[in-house]
Order: C-alpha cells, then structure tokens, then sequence
C-alpha cells in the first residue's frame, strides 16, 4: 500500500524541503495527525504521528498545557499499536511531556523504556549507546534526583565506552553523588552540600 508513503513524502516536503519562509507549522502538524487518523496501522501513518508530536512538542517547556493534552494520544498510541516500530520514538515524546509538566521521574522512567524499546542491531560493530547511557544518568541524577539509576548508567558509560571524551565528567558524578549521599546521612539538606563542603 504506497499511497500512505506519498502522502507523507508530500507533507515532508512541507516540512522539511525549504528554510524560508518557515513553513506552517501548525497546518503540518495537522496534516501529520490526519494521515494517522486515516492510516493508524500503516507505518506512514505512525510516523506521521510522530513527526505531529515532535512539532507540538518542540518548546514543551514553555506549553505544560500542550503536553498534559498530548499524553492521551501518545499513551493510547502505546496501547493500541505494541509492535509499532515507532514505540521508542512515542515514549520519548511521553518523556518530554511529563519533563514539561514538571514530573521529572515519571519523564526519566519514560526515558528508559524509550531506550529499552529502542530499534538495535546487536551485530552492527558500530553500534554507540554512550550518548543515550549519558542523557539518562544526567537526566536522573540532575532532574529526578533516581542516584540509584545515574549510578547504573554511568557505570554502564564507564565499563563500556572506557574511552569515552565523557568518563571523567562521569567518574566526578559519581563521587560526588557518593559525598552528597554522606553529608545527607550527617543530617546536612542536599541543597546545601556544596557550601557544606566549602566550610
């Protein structure tokens, strides 16, 4: 079934083809989210969602509201399409909404099974998971506070990418996580750990 391809290949044009003028990006994303509605189990049109979200979503930061209003499409997505090669894609938009509605360990656990559900081939010598393992141990460590997932996956960057331009910042994370885990059973408040140790 090609229609649905050239369907989406004429919105992607829109999309994608020019830089100025910026093109539409409201009609895009509605554009997007009909070809869904009249191919839901095409993979055109799950892509077609995706790049709808990936519009709304651009500044979720700046519009909680947007995100609040998007979860329910993106979850049902989830529900209704398990085998959809795109269910990493949709879960990182989750991650993004829930970050912008300010629930940040709802957005990291969406983080990691937006990585678990990830496309990966296990024979290709140049897979390089370092950049995900890095944006989950930040994302824990510095948005949810979760040191038990930031210490996992900067032990996972560390032990397998030992060349990595990315493990000194990772060793001094976990060193530091450690003092802050001690001046926290001290009885110090985690917020003032960095003038506790000035002192």
């Amino acid at each position: 079934m090609l229609a649905p391809w050239s369907e989406l290949a004429r919105i992607r044009i829109r999309h994608f083809g020019q830089i100025e003028p910026p093109p539409d990006y409201e009609a895009l994303a509605g554009d997007y989210g009909a070809l869904y509605q009249r191919h839901p189990g095409h993979p055109a049109g799950q892509e077609a969602l995706v790049n709808r979200f990936a519009i709304e979503l651009f500044d979720a930061a700046k519009a909680p509201d947007v995100a609040r209003k998007s979860v329910p499409a993106l979850e049902a997505f989830l529900k209704d399409h398990p085998g959809s090669p795109f269910q990493s894609a949709v879960r990182l938009h989750l991650a993004t909404c829930y970050q912008a509605m300010g629930q940040p360990e709802e957005s990291l656990q969406w983080r990691i099974r937006a990585f678990e559900s990830r496309e990966s081939n296990v024979a290709n010598p140049n897979a390089n998971e370092s950049g995900s393992y890095w944006t989950i141990a930040r994302a824990a460590r510095f948005e949810a506070g979760n040191f038990a997932v930031a210490r996992q996956y900067f032990q996972k960057l560390i032990s397998e990418y030992p060349n990595d331009q990315r493990i000194f910042e990772a060793r001094r994370a976990l060193s530091e996580m450690e003092q802050i885990e001690e001046f926290v059973r001290a009885g110090g408040n985690p917020a003032d750990w960095r003038e506790g140790i000035k002192r």
